[in-house]
């Protein structure tokens, strides 16, 4: 059996509507994440140069799908505070929600399709990204790779697909997963969402080819010229079996992020808080602060000296300093670029401790050890990050988030997403979603910040 099969038989079979109906009021708190994602990234100066691009190519509202949509996925990645999951090290809504929307802003559809696309999404990209492991994770970018098949999965259950046919638009997908680290290391960190763009708007494209006969490759993971050979893996296909319990859905298990920065280093960023709320040692005090991790959080969030707030995103010493100076996490140029801030980072010492590294990436663990001039030595040790299924935030706490990330949207708009998610979480409901009501709460941001009331 081709190895992709099982994934979109559960998909197609009604066990994906099955399970996302028993898991629908989570439906509803990955939307409003993806909202709250999606609004700071509109409200964002760094958010200018992707709406130059799209204007550069016509993009506007009654554009084509798929190039609205690659400006909507990649705005909702620009702050970094969109969902992850630990097993797949990948961004699964911001590459599943946007082709949902951007389909149920032109099509009509039920909030529980809606639901079981999302759901359907969420599986097939974290399972693949699973599948291609840490090895993969080490060059390539997995939410842009794994995510274009998630988004191929949530837009061929809207297009309504047949086991066969979602199998073809796979096929079609996983020839066009592309998204390399390489940025990271050129200085090139601003471009990273336009991989959630190009996943995206790619993943549109495989559904709709599928649906319109166009066969795509059954065997394009593991075939003797697919993607694992081309990439040079050994996949592991175990980990490519879909959940059979609301608990281990990839939806249900996924981490809301609690700090606007990559997510290799929030398991640090909160024994920081843990260790400056216990101790008040004042930054002028410290000598040293030790950082021990696993080599994901050097390899990806180890820049030593930022020199945009897009790289202070991925620099776990800058990020320590911030913290620890002014308790809390905020990326803006007087923190990132203030010579105190800067000179406490020039104290991080990040270390990887192989032990840490091996449990990784099912296990983020790591220890921050504070030394003063007095010789004392603080250290905390965090398993686990805030905001992961076994630490989720409470629905008081996600409502204030998804506030402090769509400030910029009037009052009557944020309310109105409220009202979506709900919506959507609600299990029993089977109404249709107006496009424009979708259309409503997407377009007036696209292309301009408006200001709250």
């Amino acid at each position: 059996m081709e190895w992709l099969r099982p994934l979109t038989r559960w998909s197609t079979d009604g066990t994906a509507a099955r399970l996302a109906a028993a898991s629908s009021k989570r439906a509803g708190t990955a939307v409003l994440d993806w909202f709250g994602a999606y609004y700071a990234g509109a409200a964002s100066s760094a958010a200018e140069p992707y709406r130059n691009a799209a204007a550069l190519l016509g993009n506007g509202k009654d554009s084509d799908l798929t190039d609205t949509a690659w400006l909507v996925a990649a705005l909702s990645h620009i702050e970094e505070i969109d969902d992850g999951h630990r097993l797949a090290m990948l961004h699964p809504g911001v590459v599943v929600i946007p082709p949902v929307l951007g389909l149920a802003a032109r099509h009509a559809v039920s909030f529980a399709q809606m639901r079981t696309a999302i759901t359907a999404g969420y599986e097939v990209a974290v399972r693949i990204g699973a599948a291609l492991g840490p090895e993969h994770y080490k060059r390539h970018h997995t939410t842009a790779t794994a995510g274009v098949f998630g988004a191929a999965a949530a837009a061929g259950v809207l297009l309504d697909l047949d086991e066969e046919r979602a199998l073809w638009a796979l096929g079609h997908a996983g020839t066009q997963a592309a998204g390399l680290w390489q940025l990271l290391d050129d200085g090139a960190e601003a471009a990273k969402p336009a991989h959630i763009g190009h996943a995206v708007r790619n993943g549109l494209w495989a559904a709709s080819l599928a649906k319109s006969g166009v066969p795509g490759a059954t065997r394009i993971l593991e075939g003797d010229r697919g993607l694992a050979k081309a990439f040079g893996l050994s996949l592991d296909r175990s980990k490519l079996k879909p959940a059979d319990t609301v608990e281990n859905l990839a939806l249900t298990t996924a981490t809301t992020k609690a700090w606007p920065v990559c997510g290799q280093m929030h398991h640090i960023l909160d024994a920081v808080q843990e260790l400056r709320a216990r101790t008040g040692v004042p930054a002028d005090e410290i000598t040293e602060i030790s950082v021990e991790s696993f080599s994901a959080t050097l390899d990806i969030a180890g820049i030593p000296n930022p020199q945009t707030i897009a790289q202070a995103r991925f620099s776990t010493s800058v990020c320590v300093a911030i913290l620890w100076t002014t308790g809390q996490l905020s990326l803006s140029s007087e923190n990132v670029f203030d010579p105190a801030i800067r000179a406490l980072a020039a104290k991080v010492r990040l270390k990887e401790d192989p032990h840490l590294t091996r449990g990784f990436p099912a296990i983020r663990a790591g220890r921050v050890t504070v030394s003063t001039r007095s010789g004392e030595r603080i250290t905390e040790a965090r398993t686990g990050r805030r905001g992961d299924p076994e630490f989720p935030l409470s629905e008081a706490e996600m409502s204030e988030r998804f506030d402090t990330l769509a400030a910029a949207q009037p009052a009557a708009r944020r309310e109105a997403v409220r009202v979506f998610s709900r919506q959507v979480a609600q299990e029993d409901g089977d109404e249709m979603a107006l496009p424009e009501t979708v259309a409503d709460l997407i377009f007036p941001v696209l292309h301009k910040v408006e200001t709250s009331s």
